[in-house]
C-alpha cells in the first residue's frame, strides 16, 4: 500500500485525452462476449472462458502421476498451485466454476463434499 501511495505522489493525473482513450479502451473490450481477460503482451486481451482448461487438465494429470496409481488430487491444492506458481491474477471462484464445468463435461471426475474446495478431490477420467 505504501509502494502504491508513493507512486501516485510522483504520478501526473491523466489529461484529458488520455481519459478519453482509455474510456474507449474500455468500451472496446467491455463489449465482446468473452467473460475472461488476460494480461499478455503487455495489454489486456479477451479469451474465452476455456482459456486455461488444458493447463488445469495437465495439471491435475502431472499430480495425479507424482502420486502412485491415480489418485484424486484435492482441489485447494490444484487452485494453490495454479495462482502460486504460475503467477495468476485470477479469482479462485472462476478456477472453481472451470472445475465444475469439466465435471459436467465428463472431463474430470470429483469425490468428496462439493461445499468448499478443500472438501473435495478431482481426477482425470
Amino acid at each position: 500500500m505504501q509502494t502504491l501511495i508513493k507512486n501516485t505522489e510522483i504520478t501526473q493525473p491523466l489529461t484529458s485525452v488520455q481519459r478519453k482513450q482509455y474510456e474507449l479502451e474500455w468500451q472496446k473490450i467491455s463489449s465482446t462476449k468473452e467473460m475472461l481477460r488476460v494480461w499478455s503482451n503487455g495489454q489486456l486481451t479477451n479469451v474465452p472462458e476455456t482459456y486455461y482448461d488444458e493447463d488445469i487438465l495437465s495439471l491435475i494429470l502431472q499430480i495425479q502421476k507424482n502420486e502412485e496409481g491415480n489418485h484424486y488430487v484435492n482441489a485447494g491444492l490444484i487452485v494453490g498451485t495454479m495462482i502460486g506458481q504460475w503467477n495468476l491474477f485470477i479469482s479462485t471462484s472462476f478456477i472453481e466454476y472451470r472445475f465444475w464445468r469439466l465435471i459436467s463435461e465428463g472431463k474430470l471426475l470429483f469425490k468428496g463434499i462439493p461445499y468448499a474446495m478443500h472438501l473435495y478431490f478431482l481426477r482425470i477420467p
